[in-house]
């Protein structure tokens, strides 16, 4: 009868370990893989910045680099693009005229 009982609940014990095991296991990883406008515009920087730019236009397909003084440079020889046709700006960017430094948020009235 003990022998029974033991066996009993030596398989309860064991349910219960293995149902603790897997409810413990963390959530699988989720990978967002970059789109292709984003892929597109990480390669269009890439040829811009050897340019010494931070910036181009888009016209046409055409891809002018673009100077920090404005000044629009000659469209890049045999590189073509599908982005829409508008300025874009590559890397990050630092705007004078916000209201809190780098890596501060602006909530309300203050910067945190």
């Amino acid at each position: 009868m003990y022998a029974a009982c033991f066996r009993f609940n030596r398989h309860l014990l064991l349910m219960l370990a293995g149902l603790a095991a897997f409810a413990c296991t963390p959530a699988p990883r989720a990978y967002t893989y970059p789109s292709k406008v984003q892929q597109e515009l990480s390669r269009v920087c890439q040829r811009v910045t050897l340019r010494h730019a931070k910036q181009f236009l888009v016209e046409d397909g055409k891809i002018y680099p673009i100077l920090r003084s404005g000044d629009r440079l000659s469209h890049l020889e045999e590189e073509f693009t599908n982005l829409a046709d508008r300025a874009y700006l590559c890397g990050p960017v630092l705007d004078r005229n916000l209201p809190c430094p780098a890596g501060r948020k602006y909530k309300g009235n203050e910067c945190r």
